[in-house]
């Protein structure tokens, strides 16, 4: 991924680790010459996830605290358990987290708890469910939850409103306009 990231054949590079990733990767990343890796234009975002349970908070915290002021932050505010991050809100670390690193937050508002169980179920993401255009086709694929007209408005507005605040972020990150976020978004999926 360095090697890649070195050779500028990628304006961006997403390595998209699953949640609770561990020790081991985390004392890759620390591994890193995070100096001459910034030297030769290469820039590292660290995107986040937390939620109301303390532990996603304390697991990102630990590799904020521990990655420094070697990356960038993009935190997500997943409220998909509810809307208090009191550990994230208000603990005296996550407070000194956002005072040193001022990071970039992205809300991702809890999903209808019908549509997520309907994701889930079907192993569906926003982005395919909208992505069937054929009512008929569709139905068979996403279910008659997920198929009429009003629940894929719903889900659109719902993936617009994280979007809009995704590309914020990412444009005062890159200290750039809304061009470079577009090409990203090319590169992600879902």
């Amino acid at each position: 991924m360095i090697e890649k990231a070195l050779s500028g054949e990628h304006e961006f590079i997403v390595a998209d680790l699953k949640a609770g990733t561990g020790h081991e990767v985390l004392k890759w990343f620390l591994d890193l010459p995070f100096d001459q890796l910034r030297e030769r234009g290469v820039r590292l975002v660290c995107l986040g996830s937390v939620t109301s349970a303390p532990d996603s908070v304390q697991s990102f915290l630990n590799w904020a605290a521990a990655l420094s002021h070697h990356v960038d932050y993009v935190v997500f505010r997943n409220l998909k358990d509810g809307e208090n991050l009191y550990d994230y809100d208000q603990t005296r670390q996550a407070l000194e987290f956002r005072e040193t690193y001022d990071p970039a937050h992205v809300t991702v508002p809890k999903l209808s708890p019908l549509y997520q169980t309907e994701l889930e179920i079907r192993k569906l993401t926003i982005t395919e469910v909208l992505g069937l255009t054929d009512h008929t086709s569709s139905e068979d694929r996403i279910g008659p939850v997920l198929s009429p007209l009003l629940a894929r408005a719903r889900l659109r507005t719902y993936q617009r409103g994280i979007y809009e605040q995704l590309d914020l972020a990412l444009q005062r990150l890159f200290h750039t306009d809304g061009q470079a976020v577009d090409r990203l978004r090319g590169t992600a999926h879902g």
